[in-house]
């Protein structure tokens, strides 16, 4: 057996600087103006959906072409009587 001790190896860490400070970044920014980002990105996902279902509503419109003559698909209800006193 050798008497040869393994030479010290530098232990690495786990995680490094740059990651813990961006984490400690994000984190500041979300406790201080994590309300307001949450509310936009919120509005702004409402808004795109919003948009596409439009989207999809007049490429199916088009699609369908404009109603035959007297062809609308419903019939508006009777106008209830009004009763005079």
């Amino acid at each position: 057996m050798s008497t040869e001790k393994n030479p010290e190896v530098k232990k690495r860490r786990s995680t490094s600087i740059p990651f813990i400070i961006i984490v400690v970044i994000l984190g500041l920014v979300g406790y201080f103006r994590g309300e307001q980002i949450m509310t936009y990105t919120m509005y702004l996902q409402e808004k795109w959906s919003h948009d596409r279902k439009v989207a999809e509503d007049q490429r199916y419109d088009k699609a369908m072409g404009p109603p035959s003559e007297g062809d609308y698909g419903w019939v508006a209800p009777d106008a209830p009587e009004e009763k005079g006193d």
